[in-house]
């Protein structure tokens, strides 16, 4: 029904109710009588009166957020080339600014909430990858393994750690061959063989390959399958580099293969977490922000596992394994091979949490990959989250999905219906998933030096690439959603942090009169 329609009604039913008592009072029947139908007519027709009072106080809110979209948003974006789609409405449903919310746009990041959905509604309570470590042969009385040491990965991106980009990427793997080391293994005369599925997210442009945010995604990956650019001994820079820091990696280490230097501590890195403030790892347009810290991806993530492993299995003293293989999967190797230790991964929303903190691209494809994983589909993986939303009852006729994560320009969405997922997921969910969205200052987000002041208003996941941006969550009152939003923004022709000011500016605004 169009507001103008629920407007008149409002309006008629309201007279009705303003002059009912009147009519009946003049009449001839018994007061008792009359005074009940006048309690009925309050009871039935109330909600059309409270409904205008309603509906005039969200005109003056509609009002103050068209001016304030006019002029932060829309006037200095679509009068330099660009476009914007925003749609706001109450966590009921009712509608305050519609801003060509059905507007198809590149999402960038936000489209991580649908990654999120999706894992929630398809994996079971209590569901955990799993990593496992095999041998191809028996360990003898000495310690010697007369086989291969087999590592097959389970699309957990934390095996390095509770949060992409870790301080500390080494604590499992220490874990595991220290596990390894007390079964009485101290040397490996066969291969470490590393197994998992490799690829590319589709969509993903070459001008992004060699940046950390655009990364092989693998079945198998530690570290978030990148590694710092050394050449030689780095011991002299070892206090002088930002985070991650503690990773050194040497082109002349063995031969011409790149591979891990575990450094001797962990507290080495003083300037843990210290990464720049605020960055979305999605976005594009901050080359000289990726390069700093010179990481990049690597080629292939089971041979940086592989290679990780065995500097943890040399710290626990375990020797050999000194050449590196990969597969695929399992395959030929199940029918000689024997499980000797299995890693479980933290439950699903301790992973969907730090995934949109930190708006990892390597995290949300490996997570949407282990959904696929688990459904079993014989298709080959594809992102699932479309038939997720269809069946969260979210519309999608018109949506676009070509990756997980949103770097992926091909992906098309509209404002609208990221809010008509932030609605109907916490009707769902409710606190579950509001709990898993980035917080204004928090440590490790992309929200870290955004939206200053509104750390108990809003929450919220950002997206960032070099032609789009945008902003997605909730206006709420002590934990309580009152508004969802979405702002989108394409072919940006302002600079980022111009675009940030401006978008804090207005959920400011919005949070103000949703919440004075």
């Amino acid at each position: 029904m169009r507001k103008s329609q629920e407007v008149g009604i409002g309006v008629f039913l309201g007279q009705i109710t303003a002059y009912c008592p009147t009519l009946l009072w003049n009449t001839n029947y018994p007061r008792g009588v009359v005074s009940l139908i006048v309690f009925l007519c309050f009871a039935v027709f109330g909600t059309g009166c409270g409904g205008q009072r309603r509906l005039v106080g969200t005109a003056s809110v509609q009002q103050r957020l068209f001016e304030a979209a006019d002029s932060l948003l829309v006037k200095p974006v679509e009068g330099s080339g660009g476009t914007v789609g925003i749609s706001i409405r109450t966590i009921g449903g009712e509608n305050l600014y519609d801003y060509h919310s059905r507007r198809l746009m590149e999402p960038s990041s936000v489209q991580k909430l649908a990654v999120a959905a999706d894992a929630m509604l398809s994996l079971p309570d209590g569901f955990r990858m799993e990593t496992r470590i095999w041998t191809t042969g028996r360990i003898d009385g000495n310690g010697i393994l007369y086989g291969d040491l087999v590592i097959e990965g389970g699309w957990d991106p934390g095996i390095s750690g509770s949060r992409p980009y870790s301080d500390w990427p080494w604590t499992n793997l220490r874990t595991w061959a220290a596990e390894l080391h007390n079964r009485g293994l101290r040397r490996i005369d066969g291969d470490l063989v590393a197994v998992g599925d490799v690829r590319l997210p589709g969509g993903w442009e070459v001008g992004d390959l060699g940046y950390r945010y655009a990364p092989v995604i693998s079945q198998l990956c530690w570290n978030d399958g990148l590694i710092t650019e050394f050449e030689g001994w780095v011991g002299a820079i070892l206090w002088s580099h930002r985070w991650p820091d503690t990773l050194y990696w040497s082109t002349n280490h063995t031969g011409d293969r790149i591979v891990a230097v575990e450094p001797g501590d962990p507290e080495s890195n003083i300037a843990a977490g210290s990464l720049t403030a605020g960055a979305d790892t999605t976005s594009v347009s901050t080359e000289a922000e990726a390069g700093e810290d010179r990481w990049m991806p690597v080629a292939d993530p089971r041979i940086l596992a592989a290679d990780a492993l065995r500097q943890a299995l040399r710290s626990a003293g375990i020797e050999g394994g000194d050449n590196t293989r990969v597969a695929a999967d399992m395959g030929s190797l199940q029918a000689k091979a024997y499980l000797i230790l299995t890693h479980r991964s933290e439950l699903i929303d301790s992973l969907l949490r730090p995934m949109l903190v930190a708006s990892s691209n390597s995290w949300a494809e490996q997570i949407s990959a282990a959904v696929e994983y688990y459904r079993g589909s014989s298709e080959g993986y594809h992102p699932g989250w479309l038939e997720a939303l269809n069946s969260l009852g979210v519309d999608t006729a018109r949506v676009r999905m070509v990756d997980a994560c949103g770097m992926s320009r091909k992906n098309n969405m509209s404002a609208g219906t990221v809010v008509d997922l932030l609605i109907v997921a916490y009707e769902r969910w409710g606190p579950r998933w509001f709990a898993l969205l980035p917080r204004p200052g928090e440590r490790f987000s992309t929200l870290l030096d955004r939206l200053d002041g509104q750390e108990d208003r809003v929450i919220a996941k950002t997206g960032g690439l070099s032609r789009a941006w945008s902003l997605a969550g909730y206006v709420h009152n002590s934990g309580r959603p009152l508004v969802a939003f979405c702002i989108m923004i394409n072919n940006c022709p302002l600079g980022r942090r111009e675009t940030h000011q401006a978008m804090d500016r207005f959920v400011a605004m919005m949070a103000d009169v949703v919440e004075p």
